[in-house]
């Protein structure tokens, strides 16, 4: 087979690579939504080190967690070993694809031309399909002015550039490892309305949901922080930033907007299917808090721009606000969900 190309969609979430490439797998398939509606609400950040303004959905599994994908995790070991590939990468790619398996793998940007990159700067990509007559690979990553998108790479560019991560940065999971996501057509999952509100306590209260299981965070919980928490996490280092006037991270608060964007959809979900009844305005009050989280994420692009404290001010001074509207909006959701776990026509008016 000359050329093959798997399914992929623009994700309606982006914040970060992982998510991303999730996303524009699942993002094909309506029947995964219910499995995003019912989770990713949790946040959590390990403010300890250079690590304090990454904030992500709380999932300790992250790479097995969805019913949808099927993650397997292969040493490069195998790879090089193995009769067939023997250390052939683009043969493994290609053969990969061809049994439908998405290929995760870091890549060194500076041997890709079209990231614009004059430096080392080593990546998680994703390729989804191949082209022989071009003696190219489909690959997704935050290719240019770290935007997400679908790009053609050139074998010999891609080449170059997974031998060139090796000593750049790397660690185990960079250097040894190669994950394959596939899509299961056959999994089974149905929205889980109590499971949201489970979730939605944990990130009001600032509790870890799996605090009786070991987990990623279980080791070190004194470094780890969790929902509302993380924001007064975000607020102390703002304040940092505007002693010391220097460039501030808005990786955390570009996250803030992705969240906010899903809990969106996630109300959305929940009135269109009947769980909320529409006339609470949830959906729609809830709006006004991810338009919030977009003006403090734009107001700090400014200020990285200016230099200017008093814009920065108006991002602390904002989060009081932000903070303030999604508990008060957040409480009132669950003191409503346990009303509307069955559909609203069934049960009449939800009060």
């Amino acid at each position: 087979m000359k050329e093959m190309i798997l399914p992929m969609k623009i994700p309606v979430l982006n914040a970060y690579s992982a998510i991303a490439h999730e996303f524009s797998i699942l993002s094909n398939y309506e029947n995964a939504i219910p499995w995003f509606m019912s989770n990713l609400i949790q946040i959590s950040n390990q403010y300890s080190g250079n690590m304090e303004t990454y904030v992500n959905f709380y999932r300790p599994h992250l790479y097995w967690d969805c019913p949808w994908i099927q993650t397997q995790a292969i040493s490069t070991d195998i790879i090089n070993l193995n009769e067939k590939w023997n250390g052939n990468i683009l043969e493994f790619i290609k053969d990969s694809i061809r049994l439908g398996h998405y290929v995760r793998v870091h890549l060194n940007h500076l041997y890709i031309p079209l990231s614009g990159k004059n430096h080392n700067f080593v990546h998680d990509s994703l390729i989804y399909g191949y082209n022989d007559s071009e003696n190219t690979l489909y690959a997704a990553d935050n290719f240019k002015d770290r935007k997400y998108s679908f790009e053609k790479i050139g074998y010999s560019e891609f080449e170059q550039a997974y031998k060139e991560k090796r000593d750049v940065g790397s660690n185990l999971y960079t250097s040894k490892y190669i994950l394959l996501m596939k899509y299961q057509p056959d999994a089974v999952y149905d929205f889980n309305l109590d499971h949201v509100i489970v979730q939605l306590k944990h990130y009001l209260n600032s509790t870890d949901p799996y605090k009786d299981f070991i987990s990623g965070c279980s080791q070190a919980d004194s470094d780890f922080s969790f929902g509302m928490e993380v924001y007064e996490k975000l607020k102390a280092y703002l304040q940092r930033i505007a002693l010391l006037q220097t460039d501030a991270d808005v990786r955390g608060f570009y996250f803030l907007v992705t969240h906010k964007k899903a809990m969106l959809l996630r109300l959305e979900y929940m009135e269109n299917n009947r769980f909320l009844n529409k006339s609470l305005n949830f959906s729609m009050n809830y709006a006004e808090v991810h338009k919030l989280s977009v003006m403090l994420c734009n107001l700090l692009l400014k200020y990285n721009a200016t230099k200017q404290k008093s814009i920065l001010l108006k991002v602390i001074d904002g989060m009081d606000t932000f903070i303030s509207k999604e508990i008060d909006l957040l409480t009132s959701l669950i003191e409503h969900l346990p009303e509307a776990k069955r559909p609203v026509d069934r049960i009449g008016a939800i009060n």
